[in-house]
């Protein structure tokens, strides 16, 4: 709740909702890319519930790839992620 309050008082509301669908079939990997790829920021609860509870390695692998991810604090130990630039690697 605090994390949508938060998205409409930053006008944020354009952003990809949390009931959008990930092919699960897909690699872990290219899921979360699916899913960031809006350039809109991501809670921690919305990546846990789309890509796993062990998102953050996930980024970690993106990261080798030349992804990169900005992160901000929205409350206490609460944070959101979004991706900045996409890798220009030949997969």
């Amino acid at each position: 709740m605090l994390v949508a309050l938060h998205r409409l008082a930053h006008g944020l509301s354009g952003c990809t909702s949390f009931g959008e669908k990930i092919a699960m079939k897909d690699n872990l990997p290219d899921r979360m890319l699916q899913l960031m790829s809006d350039g809109c920021w991501h809670s921690t609860d919305k990546l846990v519930a789309k890509i796993s509870h062990r998102f953050s390695a996930t980024m970690h692998i993106l990261k080798k790839r030349g992804y990169q991810f900005d992160k901000r604090r929205i409350q206490g130990q609460q944070h959101e992620y979004r991706l900045v630039i996409k890798s220009k690697a030949i997969a």
